[in-house]
C-alpha cells in the first residue's frame, strides 16, 4: 500500500461527522437495511465536505435484522435489489456532485457475494455489463477477490481491523464471544498484523492477507476511539 486507507461503514443511523474526521473512504448505506434514502442524501454530502471517498453500501432490504441476516433469495432477486440500490445511489451522489468511488455490499450479503461462487461470478457479470470501471470493495482471500480480479474489475482488498478471523479467511461470526474486537489493545495488535500481513486466526493458523484498506465498523460502539488508535499508528509509521 503506498497509502493506507481507513474504510467505514456509515449512514445507518448513527453521528457520522466525527468520525468522517479521520477515515478516507466511507461505505454508505443505500437505505435498505438501515437509515433512509435522506439520511444517505445528507451522509453524501458530508462525505464530499470532508472529502472522503463515496462509496455505495447496498444490503438486504432487511432493517430488522440490520442487513445480517442471509435471506436465502434466489440470485436474480438479490441481483435485482442490488441494482435498484446501486442505481439509485449513483443518482443521489450525481444530484450532490459526488462521485461513486466503490461499491461495497453489507453485511449478510457480503458474505454471499464473497464466499459463495456462485453470487460472486454473478455480481462481476453484473458489474462488467454495467458499471466496469466502478471498483469493487472484497474481503482478501475470499472467491470474490479471484474471481474479480480474473476478469478485470478493479478491486480493493480489506481487512477487518475490528473483526476475528478463521484460518480460511472468513470473519468469525458475530454471535460468538470475542468476534468483534473492542479496546485499543486488542486493535492494534490486529492493526500491525494486518500490515505485515499475517493475522492470528481463531484456530491459531497463521492466515497470510495482502490488503489495499482498512475496514472499520461505524456501529462498534468503540468505533471513534478506535479510529483514533489507527490514525495515530497509522501516522507513526508513516502511512
Amino acid at each position: 500500500m503506498t497509502r493506507l486507507d481507513l474504510n467505514a461503514d456509515i449512514g445507518e443511523g448513527g453521528d457520522d461527522q466525527p468520525l468522517l474526521k479521520l477515515i478516507s473512504s466511507a461505505n454508505i448505506c443505500c437505505g435498505a437495511h438501515a437509515g433512509s434514502l435522506a439520511l444517505t442524501r445528507s451522509t453524501i454530502a458530508l462525505a464530499k465536505q470532508y472529502q472522503v471517498n463515496v462509496g455505495a453500501h447496498p444490503g438486504y432490504a432487511d432493517p430488522d435484522n440490520f442487513g445480517r441476516i442471509e435471506l436465502q433469495q434466489p440470485l436474480t432477486a438479490v441481483l435485482g435489489e442490488l441494482n435498484r440500490q446501486l442505481q439509485q445511489f449513483v443518482e443521489l451522489a450525481a444530484q450532490q456532485g459526488a462521485k461513486v468511488s466503490h461499491l461495497k455490499p453489507h453485511g449478510a450479503l457480503y458474505h454471499r457475494l464473497n464466499w459463495q461462487p456462485e453470487s460472486a461470478q454473478a455480481l462481476c457479470d453484473y458489474l462488467l455489463s454495467q458499471f466496469p470501471r466502478l471498483p469493487l470493495m472484497v474481503q482478501a482471500q475470499s472467491p470474490l477477490a479471484t474471481i474479480a480480479a480474473s476478469t478485470g474489475l478493479p478491486i480493493i482488498q480489506e481487512g477487518f481491523v475490528d473483526r476475528r478471523y478463521h484460518s480460511d479467511g472468513r470473519l468469525q461470526c458475530r454471535q460468538q464471544p470475542g468476534a468483534l474486537l473492542t479496546t485499543p489493545e486488542q486493535l492494534q495488535q490486529q492493526l500491525q498484523q494486518l500490515l505485515a500481513g499475517v493475522v492470528d486466526s481463531v484456530e491459531g493458523t497463521p492466515l497470510r492477507l495482502t490488503i489495499d484498506s482498512l475496514c472499520l465498523h461505524g456501529d462498534n460502539p468503540q468505533a471513534l476511539q478506535l479510529a483514533k488508535v489507527i490514525r495515530r499508528q497509522v501516522t507513526t509509521l508513516g502511512r
